[in-house]
């Protein structure tokens, strides 16, 4: 019974931690709306505590029954191994949650991006995005994903590379690593 709990708790946490490695915010405001619904629905940080220290526990209360009733030592260090394993391995899903949920709130919506946006008549023909490695698209093609962006300390980059390093929560350059902020936000 406490096994089958302890593993159903383990699926919801990476369920969550999946949910949140894979959601992009359009804006600060759809950001900050996520989190209060996740808040609201009992998703939050504090919740999935409690849910690991409700298993927790009562796996330990099953084991002191089983220690009281049952003397056999080789039973006894059985369930202990097994009330350790599931303990640890309910951590290791709680923290994979916790780095999910910190990055997730981190992360920089996709809006913030167009501040930095430049057309490819600003760039060098030589331009090679350091992220991807590809340069700027041929005259009359218009891929959307091949937008060209400089940040504050004039690296350029495409748009599709720096939403990708933006959604992994990095908030610096990706060559330089100087810090790439909210000019509205000084």
């Amino acid at each position: 019974c406490c096994s089958m709990i302890s593993e159903k708790t383990c699926a919801r946490f990476r369920y969550r931690t999946s949910l949140l490695d894979r959601t992009s915010f359009g804006s600060g405001e759809e950001q900050r709306v996520f989190f209060e619904k996740w808040k609201r629905v009992g998703f939050c940080l504090a919740k999935a505590h409690a849910e690991w220290d409700s298993c927790d526990n009562s796996t330990a209360r099953v084991f002191s029954i089983a220690f009281v009733l049952c003397r056999n030592l080789q039973i006894v260090s059985s369930s202990l191994q097994s009330m350790m394993y599931k303990s640890r391995r309910l951590g290791q899903n709680y923290d994979m949650l916790e780095s999910s949920w910190r990055r997730a709130n981190a992360r920089k919506p996709t809006d913030f991006l167009t501040q930095f946006e430049v057309s490819s008549h600003e760039v060098s023909r030589q331009f090679t995005c350091s992220i991807c490695f590809e340069g700027v698209a041929n005259e009359g093609e218009e891929d959307l994903a091949l937008a060209l962006y400089k940040l504050p300390c004039s690296h350029c980059f495409h748009g599709a590379c720096l939403q990708k390093w933006f959604h992994n929560s990095h908030v610096t350059c990706p060559i330089c690593r100087a810090p790439v902020t909210d000019p509205d936000k000084k």
